[in-house]
Order: structure tokens, then C-alpha cells, then sequence
């Protein structure tokens, strides 16, 4: 597949239909073109399509082509690739009922491309099959509302259901004749039996229901022995007129109910050939013909002769070719025509929003000259049009026509004629580039011409140049000249009198080029200069008020070069500058602009004239197009040469208002006649879709692989989701917007949340987003399009983008770190006891030194009193000395007893501690083994397998890693309760608390676990009962208890809770389930702080031990 890159403009207006009316039957409609200069891939086109996503298809001799309006993308055939296309030679494209798309190839059988899945499957004659297609040469395609395809091949008609895959042939032949007949074209009547054109020139009427068929009587019999080549083709209209385009005798309309025909052919001079190629109907109920030779034939619903429409090479807007192969209107409703080894031509109905009339076309019918510089009313609804050296032309908007009035064949002054004016008298006043004034009366043949050589005795104007003319109140002439020339005519004494030195502020000007005059409602003369900015002379002429661009002052005049100077109905003044823009006086009287230029709406600063029409909207000609400003809502719609403009810019002045609220604007290349009524909007939104991913900018495709990975299988632009990796940071995601009326003016705005929190606003040229060093995590990006006037397609597309994290930020990575964290703690807490029952040992064999030695000295004491009593006599000076001592001996002996007392309670209190610590290990090695052991295997089967499993397989382990990290914690956390008691770290934080409350945020907690069980809780506590407590505390004692209780409690058992007063005032809180109990052996150890082994649930859940241990102490605590 190959991808070219097509930008231009060249594509359509869909406009509120309502708001038109097609003109059908006037002659000449204008073509757009498309071919290899514009990026098409090839100029032969044989097929046209489009698809339910707006995408156009178009079969060539070279391939299959998708264009969206930008981009072209071709599907050639690959040998290497068994979904690529069957063949480049395309002779057929249709859709499938179910939106696929149906390829025929005459020789290849046929192929249907599923669009959802960018899967092509072939269908080919198989000799060994009989179920497969009987015949390879494809000419036609039909496929019904049921999804049946019909097939019409060189062998018959073919049936294919796509659901069972199978076949069913159909023979087509006369009774006398044994030749199968080929089918060339399929319709279905509205009955549902089928209509076929077949060889020998027949039309053949099957009925799917019973398989039968017969030939209608309609069509003249040609040889039957003549092989066809491309058969004839049929068209069923919505009133029941039945189209037969022949392959030589030219096209046949039949409607079977009134038994009539009408023929068109070259012998009757009604077609210009006689081959058929295609028929269709279009919305507004025409039919179009294509012809190979002939061109294209136009059928209005209320007329039976043709309009044809055919190459003119002198005409750059007229059909490219006259073999014309193909038509398809589009959702939009305009015309694609392809023509034979010349591209396509689009029609672009109702697209040209402005009529345009130049120097192009028939004498009489087009302007003798295409510069217009001057409009005025000619009476009888004929309008006067002065151009730049063509003189005078009068033109009847009814007729289309043109007569000529020039310096050479009539009495007028000159051929150029710059500014037009209707006095009261109904006279003409014609002022020329260099030739003066002139007055004519073409009615009364009354012609006089005014130069400034009789100016002095004011018999005539006062300079040659004359650029403009306007009337006052009282009927007399303002006229504005170049080097000083402010002229006023009166009609009374027929004189002229020159006011630029007699209106006081004006004498100061240098030779100024009155280029403006204009006299507004009040009767104040506004003049206009090239480069001195504009003036207001009051009614009476005593008072000149200046008006000059000041840079520092926003509410000057944008500019000194005045263009235009205008009026509205509400009193408004207008005037209009050359790059500067426009300025707006709110009334006559004000002195404050209000300024616009291409900053806030214009699309040019250069305004040639302004305009009213009959809805109070001001009509703008700048250098940039035309456009639409609305007071009201203060908004710009901006028109260009795609609409119909004669060119982007104007002529000064050149602007016409008709009774019949038309409006014409001239400029280089002719002018423009409109009504504001009949300039619509598009109403089409376009469709978004994402066109291309890149990474790295490199295009990725569908099952593809890149970087030794493929990303994803369905067609890009129906792509929702896409995974990609930390390492692949540079992206670029490219979208298109489809609506084919001026793509080159559609807009788009993007952004991608999680990164961005605003949109990006691009043009067409920039249908692109680039995001590099996105961080992991989930993204969701945003497209949205707007059409050439504004309407966006707000829902737009969306693409999920999920990065996915380097191994060290992985979720496993971080369980097994948890892990290894946790086992670290439990091997740091064995290692402490170790110490301190290695320290209480050497404790106790101190103290076992120590009494031994107190007893070898009590027996020596015991011998040696036996030698005192012998030697009594002699002791008896020291009786006083071993009293003393005896008492102190037998305070020390008391002492010894106590602390041996003392040392059996520590040694009993280490024992106990050991046999804790024993069975702490043992819960510990017991229940943190089994969930670690789980954890192991699972993340080294996801790392081993991770390919191989199923996503289903995943979720299932993800859920085991869950349950097993579950535990972990529960464990940790209760270990932690454990520790803080047994150090006696837990200082209880009282306050008032509500127990009825805090027994419904534990019942919230555990109500998953309990429903999984059936159990129902009752919290039975009085709302009014409050205690002084550690909420905290308060909120583990109960969750181990009401979760011990749903632990040992059965499937569809119940949980109650209820609160009471005693007569003391201490609240009683019960829990009472119906499970199993506890025994009598577990509750005296309970009573005795040791740890109570685990017990699995009636569910075989499992548990640490440590709960009641921890609620009997944080009971007493509080």
C-alpha cells in the first residue's frame, strides 16, 4: 500500500438545501478537476464509491485507491501478500448491505474488502468445488436489503449468501438458444425480484422466491452470437422508470405500468454516443448518463431531452473527457464523474453561492470587457455595468444577456467608465478616467459631454478625472475629482461650481484626490481623500469637521486612504480605507470610530465598498474576498474564490443594489449578482477520523510489525485504542476531517487529556499532533473538525493512548518489592527475640552464680558458729560485732529470697513471652508462607508464560496476586496492632463517639465479604447512644469482631449488633451471629493475652490470629 499526500482546493459547500433551488436546464455547469497534477495516483478511473464512513473508493486500472480529501492511499496487488488485492484492473465497486465493500475484477472473480477489519477475502472459480464462484469474469454486482450478493458473470447469475459461504448458479438463456446468457447489470424492483441486462441486448425479469425468470419484450433483439464486451446497464428511478443504457444502441426509458418508451440515441440527435456506461439518480430526482464518446447526459425529472455536457477545451471548467466511465453523488450531494484517461470531475452542486459574469462565453452573453468599475440602474429591472475599457454594458439579469454601448458605436465620452449615477430626470451621469464628464439619455438619444476646458464661466466640471458621484437631497450633483476636483452641479442654472476652496478646512489640503463623496441622510457632504483622510461638511456649508488617522487613538479613523464613505438605514456611516480596514460612525453627528479590520473578523484591511442589504446586514469588498458582517451579533462570514468570487479583490465603488434585494460587486474579472437569501450554510459536519499513526515518524499499519511488535489490526481511522510502550517516545498521531466542500478550509482542534488541559487549534495544512517523552499512564486524545463556515463536529474522535511503564514502575515489581520489605521486617523482629531471650538467659545464669555463692557462704557460716560457741569465751568481746553481722546476714538472705521470687515471676514472664514468640513464628511462617509462596509462583508464571496466556488467563492470575496481597496486608496490619500493644505505644485519643454509626461504617466495609456469603448484618444500636472512646479503636474492634463473625458464620446466616444501657450508665454493645462459636479453651487463652492459633471459615477463609488478641487489648485500653 502506498500513501500520497494531496492538499488543494478543490472540494465542496454542502448548504442548507432548502435555502437553494438547482438550476436544471440551463446549459453549462462547471467541473472541478482532479489528476495526476493534483496528486491523484492514476487518471483512469473505472469505479467510484463511498463508503459509511464518508471515504471514497475509486477503482482504477492500477489499483484501489481510498481518498478522504487530503490523502490518497493505494491498494495494489502483492503476490507476497495474501490480503492485499486480487488484481489492479478494477471493473466494478459497490457496497455491501452490511457498508463492505464489493470488488469486481473481470477474469479474477471478485473480492470483498471488510472495512471494519481491512481484510480482503477472494472469491475465484475452483474447478473442484461446485460451490465455488462457476464463472471468473465479473461484470456485475448486485447486493439486496437481505445481504445477498448477486453476481452477473459471462456464464449466468451467481447468488452468494456471505453468512454460509455457499454458491447457487443460475443459467440465463431463451428457449431455442443454448448459449447461457451474460448478466451486465442487476437491479431489484421494489417487489423484490430482479431486473438484468443481458447479452443480445435483452432484459431478463427473476424471480429469487421460486428461481424463475422470463424475458421482457422491450429492447430490440441484436445478434445473440455477438460476444459481449461490457454489456449494457439499468437503472430503476424512484417513479418507476426503468433506464436501459445499451452497449451500442444508446439508452431506453421504460415504465411498464403506461407501456411507454422513449428512445435516445445518435440517430434521433438526442445523445452524441451510443455506449452506455453507467446510469444514476440523484438527490434532487435527476438522472445522469455517462456515455463513453459522448460525454455526459443530464435528465431533468420534468424534461425528456438531454442536457449534454462535454469537453470544450477552450472552457477550463468543462468535462475533462468525453469517455466517461463512472458516476457517484456523494453524501453532500454533488457529482463525481471519472472520466477515461482524463481523472475525475467534480460537480459541485449548489456550491457557487454567487453568480459571476465575465468576458468568458458568447458575445451577448458575456461582458465585452471582464474589468468592472461602476454599477446603476437602468430601469425595467437592467442594470448599468461601467468597465475599464469596454465602455457601457446593459444588462438584463432575466436573459442573461448583454448590449454593448462603447465610445466607437454610441455618443458616450469613454470607454472607461469609473463611477455611474441615475439623477432625478432619469439621466445617466457617466464619470470617466481622463475623459470628463458625461450625461446621457439613451431613451430620449440625448447625450453631452463636460471637460474642464469650460470651467471658468461654470458651463463644466473642473479636472478630467471623475471618480465619483453623488446625489443630494435636492437633486443636485456632488462629484469628486483627482487633484482637487469637489464639483457641484445645479440643476436650476445648469452650472457647475468647484467647493474645495470655498468649504472652510478643505483650502488647507494639497491637491487632494477627492476619491469619495457621498451625501448622507441629513444632507452633510462626506468627501474622501487618498492620503488626507475624510471630511464632513455640514448641510449648511459652514462647518468642516476633519477625520484623521491618530495612532494613538483606537477610536480614530484605521487610515487617512479613503476608499468608500456609506450610509445604513439606522444612520451608521461607513467608510471604508485602503490597508487600513473599516471604520463605523454609530450616527452623522458622532465623532468616535468603532474599527474593524482582519484582527477581529475582515479578511482583508483593504475595503473597495460596502454595502446594506434587506436584512440590515453590511455586505464588505476587500482584498481579501467578501464578506458578511451582522450589527446584531457583531459576527464576519468571510466568501472567496471557491464560492463564485470573480477574484479575491474589488473595485472601488463597484457595488449595486436592485429593488429585488440583489446585490452585485464588481472587480478585475468581472462582477458578482446575488441575492442574501440564497447564500446558505454547510451544514455538514465533518467526519473525524485519525489517519495515520507514527512513531519515530514512521507510519505504523495495520498487523504490521515494528520494533518486533505489532500495535494494532483494524484500520487506523477506526482505531479506539493503542498501547504503546515507555521506549516509544516520539509519537505523531495525523487525523482528517471529511466533508469534501473546501477542505482546505476546514479546521481542526485537538488535545491530549492527561497532558494537556487546552485545545490546539490548527488549519488543514496542519492535520498533525506530536506528543515526545509522555510519562506512563493512561491518555486520552481528542480531535474535533470544523467545515469552511464554522460548523464543528463537537463529538469528534477519541483515541485511549496507554503507555505502559518501565519494569521497575510495574505493578509486580512493586508487589515483589512490598515483598521483600515485608520479609525483611519479619526476619529484623525474629532476630530482636533471638536477642532478647539470648540476654535473659545470661540473666539467669548470673543469678544462678550468684545463690551459689550466697549458699557456699551460709554453710560456712553455719560451720564457723559452731567453733564460736567453743570458743565462746574468747568471742565474747566480738558478740556485739556477729549479732550485727547475723542481722545483716538474714537481710541479706531475704533479700535473696525475694529475688529469686522475682526471677521464677521474669523467668515465668519469659517463658510465657517464648511461647508467644513460638507461636507468633509459627502464625507468621504459616500464613505470610502460603500468600509469598502464591505471589512467587504467580508473577514467575506471568514472567515465564506472559505470551502465551490468554487475557482471560491474566485477569484470572492478576485476581490470585489480589487475594494473596490482600492477605499480605491484613496480616501486616494486624502484626503492626499487635506490636503498638504489646509495647504499650497505644495511647487511646477519647472523644465522643457514635457507636450505631461506626457499626454501619463497618458493616459498609465488610459488606462485599458478607454478600459473598449471604449474610445479612442488623445494626440493632440506638442512634442516640454516644460513648467516650478511641474512634479508631473503636473501628478496629470492630471489624476484627464482625469479621471473625462473618468468618465463622455460615452461608445465609445473620450478624446483629445492638447497644444498651446498664444501671450504672456504661454501654453494653453485643455481637450475636449464628455461627459456629468458640471454644471454651480458646477463650481462657483469650483471657490470658496469648495468641490463638488460626482457624479457616466456614469458607475456608483464613486469618492470623491476632484479631481477638488485639480487641481484648484495645478494649481495655479504652
Amino acid at each position: 500500500m502506498i500513501l500520497f499526500s494531496f492538499k488543494s482546493r478543490i472540494f465542496f459547500c454542502c448548504f442548507l438545501l432548502g435555502l437553494f433551488t438547482r438550476v436544471i436546464g440551463q446549459g453549462k455547469i462547471e467541473f472541478e478537476h482532479l489528476n495526476r497534477n493534483q496528486g491523484l495516483p492514476t487518471n483512469t478511473i473505472t469505479a467510484i464509491v463511498q463508503d459509511k464512513y464518508g471515504m471514497l473508493w475509486l477503482g482504477t486500472q492500477n489499483g484501489l485507491v481510498r481518498f478522504d480529501g487530503y490523502d490518497y492511499k493505494l491498494y495494489v496487488q502483492d503476490p507476497k501478500d495474501s490480503n492485499s488485492i486480487q488484481n489492479n484492473f478494477i471493473d466494478y465497486l459497490g457496497l455491501a448491505n452490511d457498508g463492505d465493500l464489493l470488488i469486481g475484477h473481470k477474469g479474477y472473480g471478485f473480492s470483498i474488502y471488510y472495512i471494519e477489519t481491512g481484510v480482503f477475502q477472494h472469491f475465484r472459480h475452483d474447478p473442484r468445488n461446485p460451490n465455488s464462484l462457476r464463472n471468473d469474469q465479473v461484470i456485475a454486482m448486485y447486493s439486496d436489503p437481505k445481504g445477498i450478493i448477486w453476481i452477473g458473470t459471462n456464464m449466468g447469475l451467481e447468488r452468494f449468501d456471505p453468512k454460509s459461504g455457499r454458491f447457487d448458479h443460475y443459467d440465463i438463456k431463451e428457449a431455442h438458444i443454448s448459449r447461457k446468457a451474460a448478466v451486465s447489470s442487476i437491479v431489484q424492483e421494489p417487489d423484490g425480484k430482479l431486473l438484468m441486462y443481458v447479452s443480445g441486448n435483452k432484459i431478463v425479469r427473476f424471480d429469487p422466491r421460486n428461481r424463475t425468470y422470463r424475458f421482457l419484450p422491450i429492447t430490440s433483439a441484436l445478434n445473440i452470437h455477438i460476444r459481449i464486451n461490457r454489456g449494457g446497464v439499468l437503472y430503476l428511478d424512484r417513479k418507476s422508470y426503468l433506464w436501459i443504457g445499451t452497449e451500442f444502441e444508446g439508452l431506453i426509458r421504460y415504465h411498464e405500468k403506461t407501456g411507454e418508451i422513449v428512445r435516445y440515441n445518435t440517430k434521433n440527435s438526442l445523445l452524441k454516443s451510443n455506449v452506455i456506461m453507467q446510469i444514476i439518480e440523484d438527490s434532487f430526482g435527476t438522472v445522469w448518463v455517462a456515455t463513453d464518446g459522448g460525454g455526459l447526459m443530464e435528465f431533468d425529472s420534468k424534461v425528456n431531452k438531454p442536457i449534454i455536457h462535454q469537453f470544450d477545451p477552450k472552457d477550463p471548467s468543462s468535462l475533462s473527457s468525453n469517455a466517461v466511465y463512472s458516476i457517484c453523488e456523494t453524501r453532500e450531494g454533488h457529482l463525481w464523474v471519472a472520466a477515461f484517461s482524463a481523472g475525475l470531475n467534480i460537480f459541485k452542486k449548489n456550491k457557487k453561492r454567487f453568480e459571476l459574469y465575465n468576458d468568458k462565453g458568447l458575445e451577448g452573453k458575456s461582458l465585452n470587457n471582464k474589468s468592472v468599475l461602476s454599477f446603476a440602474d437602468a430601469g425595467n429591472g437592467q442594470i448599468w455595468v461601467g468597465t475599464d475599457g469596454g465602455g457601457l454594458n446593459l444588462f438584463d439579469p432575466q436573459k442573461k444577456t448583454f448590449i454593448y454601448y462603447t465610445k466607437e458605436n454610441s455618443s458616450i465620452c469613454s470607454n472607461v467608465i469609473k463611477t455611474l449615477l441615475n439623477d432625478n430626470e432619469d439621466n445617466l451621469w457617466i464619470g470617466t478616467y481622463a475623459s470628463g464628464l458625461c450625461v446621457a439619455n439613451f431613451k430620449k438619444k440625448y447625450f453631452k459631454h463636460f471637460l474642464p476646458t469650460d470651467f471658468s464661466n461654470g458651463k463644466s466640471i473642473s479636472r478630467f478625472n471623475v471618480w465619483a458621484l453623488s446625489k443630494a437631497k435636492n437633486g443636485n450633483l456632488w462629484i469628486g475629482e483627482l487633484d482637487g476636483g469637489l464639483d457641484y452641479y445645479n440643476f436650476e442654472n445648469h452650472k457647475f461650481k468647484n467647493y474645495y476652496h470655498i468649504f472652510p478646512g478643505l483650502k488647507k489640503l494639497v491637491a487632494p484626490n477627492f476619491v469619495s463623496v457621498f451625501a448622507d441622510n441629513d444632507d452633510n457632504l462626506w468627501v474622501g481623500t487618498q492620503t488626507q483622510g475624510a471630511y464632513k461638511i455640514s448641510n449648511k456649508g459652514n462647518k468642516t469637521t476633519p477625520f484623521n488617522h491618530r495612532p494613538n487613538d483606537p477610536k480614530s479613523i484605521v487610515s487617512d486612504y479613503i476608499q468608500v464613505i456609506t450610509q445604513d438605514t439606522e444612520g451608521r456611516i461607513w467608510i471604508g480605507t485602503k490597508q487600513g480596514g473599516l471604520s463605523m460612525l454609530p450616527n452623522s453627528n458622532a465623532e468616535k470610530f468603532v474599527n474593524f479590520s482582519a484582527k477581529n473578523g475582515l479578511p482583508g484591511n483593504t475595503v473597495f465598498s460596502v454595502i446594506e442589504d434587506h436584512k440590515k446586514d453590511i455586505w464588505i469588498a476587500t482584498d481579501n474576498g467578501l464578506c458578511k458582517y451582522a450589527p446584531k451579533t457583531g459576527v464576519f462570514r468571510t466568501f472567496d474564490e471557491s464560492d463564485g468570487l470573480q477574484s479575491l479583490e474589488f473595485k472601488t465603488g463597484a457595488v449595486y443594489k436592485e429593488a429585488s434585494g440583489h446585490i452585485c460587486f464588481g472587480g478585475p474579472e468581472g462582477f458578482n449578482r446575488f441575492h442574501p437569501d440564497s447564500i446558505g450554510y454547510n451544514v455538514h459536519a465533518p467526519e473525524v477520523y485519525i489517519s495515520s499513526i507514527k512513531l519515530f515518524n514512521k507510519p505504523i499499519e495495520p498487523k504490521q510489525s515494528y520494533n518486533n511488535k505489532v500495535y494494532f489490526t483494524k484500520p487506523v481511522h477506526l482505531l479506539d485504542t493503542l498501547s504503546l510502550s515507555y521506549s516509544d517516545y516520539v509519537l505523531s498521531i495525523d487525523f482528517t476531517g471529511i466533508d469534501y466542500t473546501s477542505p482546505d478550509k476546514n479546521k481542526f482542534a485537538y488535545m491530549l487529556e492527561g497532558f494537556e488541559k487546552d485545545w490546539n487549534e490548527v488549519d488543514a495544512n496542519r492535520r498533525s499532533a506530536n506528543y515526545t517523552n509522555l510519562a506512563p499512564g493512561q491518555y486520552v486524545f481528542r480531535v474535533k473538525a470544523a467545515n469552511n463556515d464554522g460548523l464543528w463536529n463537537e463529538k469528534g474522535r477519541t483515541l485511549i493512548i496507554i503507555i505502559s511503564p518501565p519494569w521497575w514502575q510495574t505493578w509486580w515489581f512493586r508487589i515483589l518489592a512490598t515483598i521483600a520489605i515485608l520479609s525483611a521486617l519479619v526476619i529484623f523482629y525474629y532476630w530482636r527475640v533471638r536477642q532478647i531471650s539470648a540476654r535473659n538467659i545470661f540473666l539467669e545464669r548470673a543469678v544462678q552464680e550468684r545463690t551459689a555463692e550466697l549458699r557456699e557462704a551460709n554453710e560456712r557460716l553455719v560451720n564457723s558458729n559452731e567453733e564460736i560457741r567453743i570458743s565462746n569465751e574468747q568471742l565474747e568481746k566480738q558478740n556485739f560485732e556477729i549479732l550485727k553481722m547475723n542481722e545483716k546476714i538474714l537481710f541479706q538472705k531475704k533479700e535473696i529470697v525475694q529475688q529469686k521470687e522475682e526471677l521464677e515471676v521474669k523467668n515465668n514472664q519469659l517463658n510465657q513471652i517464648n511461647a508467644t514468640k513460638d507461636k507468633l513464628i509459627s502464625i507468621i511462617g504459616h500464613d505470610l508462607r502460603n500468600p509469598v509462596s502464591a505471589l512467587t509462583s504467580l508473577t514467575e508464571m506471568l514472567q515465564t508464560m506472559y505470551k502465551s496466556l490468554s487475557e482471560k488467563d491474566i485477569a484470572q492470575i492478576v485476581g490470585h496476586i489480589q487475594s494473596s496481597s490482600t492477605s499480605l496486608k491484613l496480616l501486616v496490619n494486624n502484626l503492626l496492632d499487635w506490636a503498638l500493644v504489646q509495647n504499650k505505644h497505644v495511647e487511646p485519643q477519647l472523644k465522643k463517639v457514635q457507636v450505631w454509626k461506626e457499626v454501619e461504617e463497618c458493616f459498609k466495609l465488610l459488606k462485599l465479604h458478607a454478600d459473598g456469603k449471604g449474610i445479612m448484618f442488623n445494626n440493632l444500636c440506638n442512634e442516640a447512644d454516644f460513648v467516650q472512646a478511641d474512634k479508631n479503636m473503636l473501628q478496629t474492634v470492630f471489624r476484627n469482631l464482625v469479621g471473625n463473625a462473618v468468618k465463622f458464620t455460615p452461608k445465609g446466616g445473620s450478624i446483629s449488633i445492638s447497644s444498651e444501657r446498664t444501671e450504672k450508665g456504661e454501654l453494653l454493645v453485643t455481637i450475636t451471629d449464628t455461627g459456629v462459636g468458640m471454644t471454651q479453651e480458646k477463650i481462657d487463652q483469650l483471657h490470658k493475652n496469648q495468641l490463638i492459633g488460626t482457624t479457616a471459615g466456614t469458607s475456608n477463609e483464613k486469618g492470623t490470629g491476632l484479631g481477638l488478641v488485639i480487641v481484648r487489648e484495645f478494649i481495655e485500653a479504652n
